[in-house]
């Protein structure tokens, strides 16, 4: 449909949009499946564009596309607190795909309390959020590894180190990761609650941030306890945009130096119903809507 170009009130900036990236929690928000969103509402929560004095700027934050109007327009009205300048190392398609997989993956590994020499695990390595963890865990000086589901069965497999983030395969030979004992794992995928648990070592933390089907899992609480062991949520619609800025803003070095990467599958596409509709039936790769770059 057709909007009228937003007007900035005090303290707001108006954004053109040149990309948007498409997560998932936009295609459940578009859906009807968070409760607290205000409608009629434009979706979208991650942006890149140029504001009206000519400056590069990228953001995210809870607020868009669900108490706000979000980034899947041309234009998006924000907060001045909002705005972070852009990388110069970053398009604007990639750094619309930044947002949300950065802020989660940052997240998760602060309430994880991952730090130098911590042995970690990301369960989803070759997805946004969890090649997002890795790269910022290798930060932080942990000891990490990815897992990646086996292509034959129902089992995960090490990912090869030296593999681009976002292209990896499994390890040979194969290897079992939750196996092995870990001070923490990110478990992006949700569906390794229970195995994980009985893979932590004494005091050890296991990530979750979605909930597969009816986002009920069993626990095995005897495990979880017998290790001093704790179940840690992320849910990345609890940070505000000016809080996300002033994250990107830190990260923004580290993208310059090349230290942090953009996921590499980027799928830009003009604004449309089609991402939506091929991430609700479980494609992969990560969508941008496009305005111009």
């Amino acid at each position: 449909a057709e909007l009228p170009t937003p007007r900035a009130g005090a303290d707001e900036v108006l954004v053109r949009v040149r990309a948007a990236g498409i997560n998932r929690s936009d295609v459940s928000n578009v859906l009807g499946s968070h409760p607290y969103t205000t409608v009629p509402r434009v979706p979208g929560r991650d942006f890149a564009g140029v504001t009206s004095s000519g400056e590069a700027v990228w953001g995210t934050g809870a607020e868009l596309g669900f108490r706000r109007d979000g980034t899947h327009a041309e234009y998006v009205l924000v907060p001045a607190k909002a705005l972070a300048s852009k990388p110069r190392a970053l398009s604007f398609q990639q750094a619309a795909a930044c947002g949300v997989p950065f802020v989660t993956a940052w997240h998760a590994l602060e309430h994880a309390r991952v730090g130098e020499g911590a042995t970690l695990l990301v369960i989803g390595a070759a997805g946004g959020v969890g090649s997002a963890a890795i790269q910022l865990a290798r930060l932080r000086g942990a000891k990490v590894e990815g897992a990646v589901r086996v292509k034959q069965g129902s089992g995960l497999e090490f990912a090869h180190r030296d593999a681009p983030i976002q292209d990896l395969t499994p390890a040979e030979p194969p290897a079992e990761p939750l196996a092995r004992s870990w001070d923490a794992i990110v478990d992006t995928t949700g569906r390794w609650l229970a195995p994980s648990i009985g893979a932590l070592a004494r005091g050890g933390r296991v990530v979750v941030m979605v909930s597969p089907g009816a986002g009920t899992e069993p626990v095995p609480l005897r495990d979880l306890y017998r290790r001093e062991a704790s179940i840690v949520g992320v849910n990345s619609l609890l940070y505000p945009a000016a809080e996300c800025a002033e994250l990107l803003r830190r990260l923004t070095p580290h993208f310059e130096s090349g230290a942090l990467r953009a996921p590499e599958r980027l799928q830009p596409r003009p604004l449309g119903s089609e991402p939506y509709l091929a991430l609700k039936d479980g494609a992969s790769g990560k969508f941008v809507f496009t305005f111009g770059e």
